[in-house]
């Protein structure tokens, strides 16, 4: 028998507060979390400067004539 709206929003809101409650804890595990993805956005925005980088160096060598 499938859940009732309300059941599945209690639940949604149950995992909301036990969230919160990590955020206002300072939870060490949520902190390195945090960290994690900071690092990952900097790698993201490395490999789309690199990658633009060498996309202008390719378009460049041929206009040049390359190929």
């Amino acid at each position: 028998m499938s859940e009732t709206v309300e059941t599945k929003l209690a639940r949604i809101e149950t995992k909301q507060d036990m969230i919160l409650q990590r955020l206002e804890s300072g939870d060490a595990n949520f902190k390195e979390f945090e960290k994690r993805i900071a690092r990952l956005e900097q790698q993201v925005y490395l490999v789309i400067i690199v990658g633009s980088g060498a996309w202008m160096v390719f378009l460049a060598w041929l206009k040049m004539g390359g190929l």
